[in-house]
């Protein structure tokens, strides 16, 4: 089978795993300076084509871990930052209709505030507030559309990442070749 693959050579599997954490090796997290590597690697493979994460280990001598543990931390890890995403787009898509709503209420105020201010006897002054009302009220509608028409964009893309990791076939050995 074709993959597209992300080469990462490491001294130890240790390195592979967040040396801040106490936790023991199979249940700590993944190193960031790793998973960073590896979502920056993935992002530029085509899309077409599963991943593979190829691991070379240059000194397997200290390394206690067996790869199926490191297969399922590098499973483990991606599947919850998906999960975590999935959520924050729900959090999302939850929010988006109240900001919306938000936004039209105070376009709605501001017209009728500036339709109010036309009964009056025209002045500069006062014409420049009612103008001033009429834009803060589109305005004001500028946020809440740009959240719910294109904010989300990014945080699918990147549940949409995490899942490929998560599916990637995960490759490691000693001297493997490049």
């Amino acid at each position: 089978m074709k993959y597209s693959t992300i080469n990462v050579r490491v001294k130890s599997i240790q390195q592979l795993f967040d040396l801040r954490d106490p936790s023991p090796f199979n249940e700590r997290d993944l190193d960031p300076g790793f998973v960073q590597f590896i979502r920056s690697s993935a992002e530029d493979l085509p899309t077409s084509l599963p991943l593979q994460i190829k691991v070379t280990i240059e000194d397997e001598s200290g390394d206690s871990l067996p790869p199926q543990s490191v297969h399922k931390a590098i499973q483990t890890y991606f599947a919850q930052e998906a999960l975590q995403k999935r959520r924050e787009l729900k959090r999302h898509a939850r929010k988006a209709p109240i900001y919306l709503l938000i936004g039209a209420a105070v376009l709605l105020f501001s017209i009728t505030l500036a339709r109010n201010l036309e009964a009056k006897e025209s002045n500069t002054a006062l014409s420049i507030l009612k103008e001033g009302l009429v834009i803060f009220g589109w305005v004001s509608l500028w946020k809440p559309m740009e959240f719910l028409l294109f904010d989300w964009n990014p945080i699918y893309d990147s549940m949409k990442l995490n899942r490929r990791l998560e599916r990637a076939e995960v490759v490691i050995g000693p001297g493997l070749t490049q």
